[in-house]
């Protein structure tokens, strides 16, 4: 299979395990060890995509002849940037929309 597919299929999938959590803690009795045990699951699908996603930037940039370097750079640019805003997205809105709005991004 290509890395493409792969890594759109663990993004998906990590997506929308990620959206459940909230559910899945609030579960009584059982919520602390099924969370515990459902966060590996979910973080089995959502961290390899991270690896993949830089291994097909660096195909896309030699075969475009491309900074490498210079990409990753802007890509850290935005995510400091995204992280100010969420900041203030929290201290306006508090905490309930932060999983759904994470497994949509």
């Amino acid at each position: 299979r290509s890395i493409r597919t792969i890594f759109l299929l663990t993004m998906v999938i990590g997506a929308v395990a990620f959206a459940f959590i909230p559910l899945v803690a609030g579960l009584p009795f059982v919520g602390t060890p099924l969370l515990l045990a459902y966060l590996c699951i979910v973080y089995a699908f959502r961290n390899p995509a991270n690896s993949m996603l830089d291994n097909w930037l660096v195909r896309y940039a030699n075969q475009k002849a491309l900074d490498y370097g210079s990409m990753r750079s802007q890509g850290s640019l935005g995510f400091a940037i995204a992280g100010v805003a969420i900041a203030g997205a929290v201290s306006a809105f508090g905490t309930g929309w932060t999983f759904p709005a994470c497994s949509i991004m």
